[in-house]
């Protein structure tokens, strides 16, 4: 089977329970960088992230993306959120998700740490809330939110 077409500017590394060497050959054809079989360890998952980083050459900053993080007593007053070049309104919860996301950048965030600080311990296994605020975001953010990307 060819590549697939479409030629994705992030690292990508196969998370599957997939092990025989057919399905990781097919998973290298159609553009992982990386293949992991589970079980494995949040270690190894984070030393393969940082490997896949540092081979594909990834820039270490956010890019021409602004973010200016709410500090305590601004009461949300002076966020400001740009993407390309534009001013962006993001709800309460949106910018909480991605001022977590911003604070932890370069770092592989586990979803229920992501649950816990943006929603509280009592969301920590409501990852359904997690995925429709990345949606949110993508939709905002994002130039394409089907190929998400450093813009």
């Amino acid at each position: 089977m060819p590549p697939h077409p479409r030629v994705l500017e992030s690292p990508v590394i196969m998370l599957t329970a997939k092990a025989q060497e057919t399905d990781m050959l097919h998973g290298f054809d159609v553009g992982a960088d990386d293949y992991l079989t589970k079980p494995f360890s949040a270690k190894e998952l984070i030393a393969r992230v940082k490997a896949v980083l540092r081979r594909t050459g990834r820039p270490e900053e956010i890019g021409s993306s602004t973010l200016t993080l709410w500090r305590p007593g601004d009461r949300f007053r002076r966020c400001t959120v740009k993407a390309r070049g534009e001013q962006v309104s993001l709800t309460r919860t949106e910018y909480a998700l991605l001022r977590q996301l911003a604070l932890n950048v370069n770092r592989v965030m586990l979803h229920r740490d992501l649950l816990v600080e943006v929603w509280g311990p009592e969301y920590l296994d409501d990852i359904d809330y997690l995925r429709a605020y990345i949606r949110y975001l993508r939709r905002k953010l994002e130039a394409d939110p089907r190929i998400p990307g450093i813009s």
